[in-house]
């Protein structure tokens, strides 16, 4: 393997591996339920396998390998500045049946609703782009599911509180995953 395919590597690795040890902090993390199971088992194979592409694919040149790795810190920087964003404040882990207690609606959230989905979703993608392996967008596709109904979950669950008002006003100025650029211009 040649040194971009080593790097593309570690950097891929160690993408997953701060997520996996990142996750720790959300509330209720140690908390099991068949969805949550499946989303940690699906993450765990994709990672796998993306991986394991990674690693013996034939080297899709320098401006595959440089945009995949640009993937990998873009989504590293919004995870963590998702988590910042929080300060104190920790929102539960996905699938996590809890009721919403604060809307945090600065950093990243200013834009999307969802960055720490955003973030994972940009890891899958990365993997496929580093590779240049198209087919690997179906780990992509099948990690976006899992994210799509755990984000429209929680936002059924601040429907359900007293946040519900300023949710709604803040769902109609930003996107889910990605910023609404007519959303913004309404604030």
């Amino acid at each position: 393997m040649k040194l971009d395919g080593v790097l593309s590597v570690v950097v891929a690795a160690l993408t997953l591996f701060s997520f996996s040890r990142g996750i720790r902090w959300f509330r209720r993390a140690k908390e099991a339920n068949p969805a949550k199971t499946a989303l940690t088992l699906s993450a765990t194979a994709c990672a796998a396998i993306q991986l394991a592409v990674i690693a013996v694919a034939p080297s899709p040149g320098l401006v595959f390998r440089c945009l995949g790795i640009g993937l990998y810190a873009v989504a590293q920087g919004l995870f963590w500045w998702a988590r910042s964003a929080h300060g104190g404040e920790r929102p539960a882990f996905a699938f996590i049946d809890t009721k919403p207690a604060f809307l945090t609606q600065t950093g990243p959230y200013r834009f999307i609703r969802h960055p720490f989905y955003t973030a994972y979703l940009l890891v899958w993608l990365a993997g496929a782009v580093v590779s240049a392996q198209p087919w690997l967008l179906l780990t992509t596709l099948w990690m976006t599911a899992f994210h799509y109904v755990a984000a429209r979950q929680e936002e059924q669950a601040f429907a359900r509180t007293d946040l519900a008002g300023a949710y709604r006003s803040y769902k109609q100025r930003t996107g889910m995953f990605f910023p609404n650029p007519l959303g913004l211009l309404r604030k």
